[in-house]
């Protein structure tokens, strides 16, 4: 049987890494950083446009309201029709199911409604 020496020891460490030299204060991101940029600044254009929008419903909800009885053969257009200002009779539908918690725009004959009186 053969032996076999070494002389020399046997290492298993890399070599070490070049570090990046920097050049005054400027910033390299890595794809994942970028990522992150882009999402926090998506978030925080979402975020300001919902704030936005929100203020604007809420300034204009109804300063009063009505009570109205349907008439016969009335529907809830022809009655947002008469209380909308400008044309927006679609919100103004939207606006009077909300108010009366209505699923549909069915109405029967005789029911009351309450309608904004005023929308600005």
């Amino acid at each position: 049987m053969t032996t076999m020496t070494l002389d020399t020891p046997f290492t298993t460490s890399r070599p070490a890494r070049p570090q990046p030299v920097r050049q005054g204060s400027q910033v390299r991101l890595t794809r994942r950083g970028r990522v992150v940029v882009f999402g926090a600044g998506l978030l925080a254009t979402l975020a300001l446009a919902l704030g936005v929008t929100a203020n604007s419903t809420a300034t204009e909800r109804p300063a009063s309201l009505a009570t109205i009885t349907v008439g016969s053969g009335e529907t809830l257009w022809d009655i947002a029709s008469s209380v909308a200002v400008d044309g927006h009779t679609g919100d103004m539908v939207e606006q009077i199911k909300e108010l009366n918690h209505l699923d549909s725009g069915a109405l029967e004959a005789g029911q009351t409604l309450r309608v904004p009186t005023a929308s600005r």
